[in-house]
């Protein structure tokens, strides 16, 4: 994502969902960050690839930190949370 690698992004991105979905909920910060980054990719590849299901995981990472920001910890995830909106 960050060097512009788009396949390789999607690639990852593609893991990452897999796993997620397949593990039990990891309530860690580190799995916070990743899911603040998989809505960044998730944004990009469904706006350059025209992916609506790319767009309904970006969608589904932005409420997720809404949700932490209204329910954990405004002040970290709040600022996230408003940066995937603006994707």
């Amino acid at each position: 994502f960050i060097f512009r690698q788009l396949e390789r992004a999607k690639q990852d991105a593609e893991t990452f969902y897999e796993e997620q979905s397949e593990s039990t909920i990891n309530m860690s910060s580190p799995m916070f960050m990743r899911e603040f980054y998989f809505g960044l990719v998730s944004f990009w590849i469904g706006r350059e690839k025209c992916d609506k299901k790319w767009l309904l995981r970006g969608i589904a990472s932005k409420h997720a930190l809404n949700n932490l920001a209204t329910t954990a910890s405004t002040w970290n995830f709040e600022n996230k949370a408003f940066l995937l909106q603006a994707e």
